[in-house]
């Protein structure tokens, strides 16, 4: 298993975001856990979704391997078909990731 935990600059986040940060766990067999989680000043347990390939989530009682937890809090998963290849998947994590960065909603609250 690789893990891998990649913190981000916080100049690009407005001030009440603390931490930022990818959790990345690959395993050999092609499983997998991508958390994007924020420390936010005042919100307890911060902002969290994570990408997720594995076994043992159920939907509409069909076992699915490929799932996404949404945020705030990466709560139930949804069924979400993720790439086969790592880079793939890591890309399209990265895109959305800085997608949320650029449109932050407590960036309004500094101007």
């Amino acid at each position: 298993m690789v893990r891998l935990r990649a913190a981000f600059d916080l100049a690009y986040y407005p001030l009440d975001v603390t931490a930022a940060y990818h959790e990345i766990d690959w395993r050999e067999s092609g499983d997998f856990a991508v958390v994007y989680h924020e420390d936010v000043h005042g919100v307890t347990g911060g902002w969290t979704r994570a990408w997720h390939r594995h076994d043992g989530h159920t939907f509409d009682g069909r076992p699915v391997r490929d799932h996404f937890h949404p945020p705030p809090d990466a709560g139930d998963p949804t069924p979400h078909e993720h790439a086969n290849h790592a880079y793939d998947v890591l890309r399209a994590v990265e895109t959305s990731t800085l997608r949320r960065i650029e449109r932050h909603p407590l960036h309004e609250r500094q101007e």
